[in-house]
């Protein structure tokens, strides 16, 4: 590792033929290319790859997939560690190994913070108060009345203002010393901080977020981000209807390359009630994918379909490389008052999952639809009202007022929604990595369906399915298509 300085001095360790090498990916691509009387991976046995999806996201993968190239030994076992799994990371484990076995260690959902770590917002007016508010927070942890304060571990930006937050943190603390860990600093200064900050010689470390990995630091106690991480937590996806128009497909091309710009972790096309916009679905997710680079996802319905139309639909999908399928039941042809099997077809989205797994294994990542407040076919209306709901009805149930000015109460009723829950788990069962909801706006619905989906032993991701309305209209439209349930204070309450 490291530059120019300390090559010449790896190069001579590498000379009395180690048994074990610990690199970085420059320097093992320059000794495998420059010194290859003195260095070389054909033999090696153990090939570890720690990080995985940092060196990715620096664009390390194709030196990654050219050292691996070169190691020949058969059997060999490789190991990759990463901290996240996206789909450039799994690409990159399938490639380079075979019979993998994958290990998960930590909690079962990703997003939920260590319940042994407090966390605090601070709310700040501009710049000089947050200076303010971070000098006030080390000085109570510096002061005299605490006899082991700890280290403090400060996140910031980049190495101008980790140097330049350093000092005026020194000095606000009367001179305490301060070490700064960034990637303009050479590597002896760095190991010189560290080794310091370890020892205890200096408490207070200000880095960039070159210390964010795989440092292994005793008796912090206080983590402080100066400057929150550029990218927020969470993700989100898009969902693209195909247009109806040549210029509305063209119009949509450009807003996907636009729209990508912003990050979505997928971008989702839909099938089209009645499977009406099939083949320029399959034509717009194989573009979004190949041509744009994002990670599409691709609605499949059963709706007007036969199997064998299916069949080709997915033969068509893996000759675009399309891996990512939603499998629903689908919505009644336009003119049909009610959802039939189409002959030779499938009469249920269990029966397509099941398809798609019986037929393609594990190359298709498969995820279902999921109803927190029940499918609309089964939401009726009570005509007892509020009072003749059970606690668990009254939290999911639409409460509205119709023209006459009647209040109209609809609901899934509880043994619906258990018959809904028991299918759901069929379909996760037979082959489903994820549940994508119908839309909501009360957000505590969908909190009680995650819930009620783990005590149906539904363990897979359950993703909540937003629609942005933008206009009134849309607004009363769709949530009376859908039966949503309207959080109190929504003015629809009155318009229904």
């Amino acid at each position: 590792y490291g530059g120019e300085g300390t090559r010449r001095e790896t190069l001579g360790r590498l000379r009395e033929r180690p048994e074990c090498v610990v690199g970085t990916v420059g320097r093992l691509i320059d000794f495998i290319e420059n010194e290859k009387h003195w260095f070389g991976v054909r033999n090696v046995r153990f090939l570890i790859l720690d990080e995985a999806d940092a060196m990715i996201g620096e664009g390390l993968d194709a030196n990654i997939r050219k050292i691996t190239c070169d190691v020949e030994t058969p059997r060999r076992q490789t190991m990759l560690f990463s901290a996240t799994f996206a789909d450039d990371v799994s690409d990159l484990a399938t490639w380079i190994s075979r019979h993998a076995v994958e290990v998960r260690v930590g909690m079962k959902d990703p997003l939920r913070a260590n319940r042994d770590v407090k966390q605090e917002v601070i709310i700040v007016k501009d710049e000089f108060d947050k200076e303010g508010a971070l000098k006030s927070t080390l000085r109570k942890v510096y002061s005299a009345h605490n006899k082991s304060p700890g280290k403090v571990l400060i996140f910031a930006f980049d190495h101008d203002e980790c140097d330049s937050l350093a000092k005026k943190v020194k000095a606000a603390l009367n001179g305490v010393p301060v070490e700064t860990l960034h990637g303009y600093k050479k590597q002896a200064e760095r190991e010189t901080a560290m080794q310091r900050f370890r020892n205890g010689d200096s408490w207070i470390m200000v880095a960039t977020s070159i210390a964010g990995r795989g440092l292994d630091i005793k008796d912090i106690t206080l983590v402080i981000n100066f400057d929150p991480p550029e990218v927020p937590p969470g993700w989100f996806s898009f969902e693209y209807f195909p247009p109806k128009t040549p210029e509305g497909v063209e119009n949509l091309r450009k807003r996907i390359v636009k729209m990508k710009s912003l990050g979505p972790l997928f971008t989702d096309f839909t099938w089209g009630a009645g499977g009406s916009t099939s083949e320029l679905t399959l034509k717009l997710t194989s573009a979004a994918k190949n041509e744009f680079g994002t990670v599409a996802n691709m609605h499949l319905t059963c709706t007007n379909q036969s199997s064998e139309m299916t069949g080709n639909a997915l033969l068509e999908c893996k000759q675009h490389g399309v891996r990512n399928i939603v499998a629903l039941r689908g919505d009644p042809p336009r003119g049909q008052e009610k959802w039939t099997a189409t002959e030779g077809g499938f009469s249920s989205a269990l029966d397509l999952v099941k398809f798609i797994r019986q037929n393609h294994g594990d190359y298709f990542s498969v995820s279902v639809a999921g109803y927190p407040e029940g499918h609309p076919d089964n939401i009726e209306v009570v005509e007892g009202g509020v009072a003749a709901l059970t606690a668990s009805e009254k939290r999911r149930a639409r409460v509205v007022t119709d023209a006459q000015g009647k209040e109209v109460v609809t609901v899934c009723r509880d043994a619906n929604f258990h018959k809904e829950m028991v299918y759901l788990k069929e379909k996760v069962d037979a082959g489903s990595h994820f549940v994508i909801t119908q839309m909501f706006l009360d957000a505590q619905v969908f909190l009680d369906f995650v819930d009620e989906c783990r005590k149906y032993d539904i363990k897979v991701p359950i993703v909540p399915g937003i629609m942005c309305l933008n206009g009134f209209g849309g607004l009363k439209r769709m949530t009376e298509l859908c039966k949503t349930r309207l959080p109190e204070g929504f003015p629809v309450l009155h318009l229904a």
